[in-house]
């Protein structure tokens, strides 16, 4: 990757993926985790991922903080509402 992302790199509802150190930026990496941004705070991107999103819904899916260095974006906003529409989620 040729840029680190920073908390100001992600806003409420950007589809994400958590890439961990170890999977040195590889999408394919089985630990990668994908989701949703809920919000933010001086520290960390708080991010609902989809297994409990799908499963618990958003209202009842716990938000993780995530360091901004460990997330990329995924797709379009067109992208990522049909993806959200898709897993049943409400959308944001």
């Amino acid at each position: 990757m040729d840029k680190t992302m920073n908390l100001e790199d992600f806003n409420t509802g950007d589809v994400v993926a958590y890439v961990p150190q170890h999977a040195h930026d590889d999408l394919e990496h089985p630990d990668v985790e994908c989701g949703v941004v809920s919000s933010r705070n001086s520290k960390v991107v708080f991010v609902k991922y989809f297994p409990s999103l799908k499963r618990f819904g958003w209202a009842g899916c716990t938000s993780q903080a995530t360091e901004p260095r460990d997330l990329r974006h995924l797709g379009s906003p067109t992208r990522r509402e049909k993806d959200l529409n898709e897993l049943g989620l409400v959308r944001l």
